[in-house]
């Protein structure tokens, strides 16, 4: 089997690949691009196998670096394109790339020279500046020969409760995660997805490359902009798209009406999405499909289909996310936590010195930190994360359950619930709340939740704490940053 990109660009070179406003690439140019970047890798000591960090927007020319990395038979790793310099360092310590490509700007705030960046234990890696055009004389690269099993991206766990993990994916990992869910939303080359993710998050990534797998074309957003997306929806033939759900209600405050007619799917996860959202869309003529997954198998685990889609009470199916993908294996630990299995599935987190450690057991299960079940019509519900259920009086309180509830307050708009530890209860619930109407008096909004909330939740569900916010604090790829939540209640 051929490298997909080359596959492509001679089986359909003059398809569009790639589009970003006004630009457009067709297989051929994208492939012509990627081959000579891949020979200025070479040149700067890059060989199959090595690691590359690529700092990256979701825009052309890094969706070319990333090609060009896969391309020499490298592994990307793509991170945010403000990782504080001390976060670089660390991870050119940890991870040891032969190179590292991001404006020279950038590269001078980590005290790399013009040719080197370096980690906190001294490795020191080439820079390549990133703004800089290939020149024209560089020769094209032969792509690397496909090895199902060799490392093509190394994903950083988005880390908003936690630090972030190194996640290695091979090539043979989103070769099946594709084909299960081009089986699942029936994806061809004839798609174009709309993709407003940031390519540093693996929501993002697994569009560009799950459409050089199947030929299709990519419409690319530097920035998630609701107006810009919309304009896109309406006046291109985008008939994929895949966003969190903070995104979605975004788009929907912008436009109260339905869908382009061309979309047929758009794929909802990175995040719980509460039921009222999820029913508010469809009922608006968008044409959502609830999802679950993990960066550590290629994004998506399950996928709820189309037709189940259209049909389901989301409001009485709260979590439910339709069956797993094909491939996909799921079990119920007796904790109650979800257990996966399947070739999607990563080896290890990349430890300390750079190789794969704390992964799936010995017979390829590995835990998701997710609690779920399935119910009888053999869906899978999922019900929050591990990590979000406190005890509070010796009650068990599922946070994610309280937030689904609180979210449909017809005063709140978006909402954060953080543990708070207490010296009598143990575990109380704090609550960012971003109002429904941003010129609400805070004082009088925080007393209209908490009287809504005594009268439908359980005094272990109750907020204790609440912090009025114009914004709930987000990472790039949408979700809410816990941390700083919790910052904005514990300093009140």
């Amino acid at each position: 089997m051929t490298a997909w990109l080359a596959q492509q660009a001679q089986e359909h070179p003059e398809a569009i690949a790639l589009i970003e406003g006004r630009s457009r690439l067709t297989y051929a140019n994208l492939a012509e691009q990627a081959a000579r970047r891949a020979a200025i890798l070479a040149a700067h000591g890059v060989r199959p196998g090595n690691r590359v960090v690529v700092q990256v927007h979701t825009d052309l020319q890094s969706a070319i670096w990333l090609h060009a990395i896969i391309w020499l038979g490298a592994a990307a790793v793509p991170v945010e394109p403000k990782l504080p310099p001390g976060r670089m360092r660390l991870l050119i310590k940890q991870l040891r790339p032969a190179a590292s490509i991001m404006p020279e700007a950038d590269a001078l705030r980590i005290g790399a020279s013009k040719d080197e960046s370096r980690g906190e234990n001294g490795h020191a890696c080439p820079f390549i500046d990133a703004d800089q055009p290939p020149a024209q004389h560089v020769e094209a690269l032969a792509p690397a020969a496909y090895a199902p099993a060799r490392c093509a991206t190394i994903m950083l766990t988005s880390g908003s409760s936690s630090a972030p993990k190194a996640v290695p994916l091979t090539l043979d990992n989103h070769r099946t995660s594709t084909l299960a869910i081009a089986r699942r939303i029936g994806m061809t080359g004839a798609d174009q997805w709309l993709l407003c993710l940031p390519l540093e998050h693996i929501g993002g990534l697994a569009i560009l490359i799950r459409s050089v797998i199947c030929g299709s074309a990519v419409h690319l957003h530097p920035r998630f902009e609701p107006a810009a997306v919309l304009d896109d929806l309406a006046e291109n033939p985008v008939t994929l798209a895949s966003m969190v759900p903070a995104m979605l209600q975004r788009i929907l405050d912008r436009q109260a009406g339905p869908a382009s007619s061309k979309l047929r799917a758009l794929l909802i996860g990175g995040a719980p999405a509460a039921p009222w959202l999820l029913r508010h869309a469809r009922n608006l003529g968008w044409p959502v499909l609830p999802t679950w997954g993990m960066t550590e198998a290629c994004s998506q685990l399950a996928t709820m289909a189309p037709d189940e889609a259209a049909r389901i009470d989301f409001a009485e199916h709260p979590g439910t996310v339709g069956r797993p993908l094909s491939g996909v294996e799921v079990r119920t630990a007796s904790s109650g936590i979800l257990q996966v299995r399947g070739p999607m599935l990563f080896s290890g987190y990349l430890g300390s010195a750079g190789e794969p450690d704390h992964g799936p057991d010995a017979e390829g299960w590995f835990s998701t930190g997710d609690i779920g079940e399935f119910v009888p019509e053999g869906d899978l519900r999922i019900a929050g994360r591990a990590d979000e259920v406190i005890i509070s009086g010796g009650v068990n309180v599922n946070l994610e359950a309280v937030r689904q509830r609180l979210g449909e307050c017809p005063q709140v708009h978006d909402i954060v619930l953080v543990a708070l530890e207490d010296a009598r209860w143990g575990q109380r619930i704090g609550a960012v709340v971003q109002p429904r109407d941003p010129s609400a008096d805070a004082g009088q909004l925080q007393a209209f939740v908490a009287d809504w909330s005594r009268a439908r939740l359980t005094p272990a569900e109750r907020p204790l704490r609440w912090h009025i916010v114009d914004n709930i604090p987000r990472s790039a790829a949408g979700k809410p940053l816990t941390p700083a939540c919790r910052a904005l209640l514990e300093n009140d």
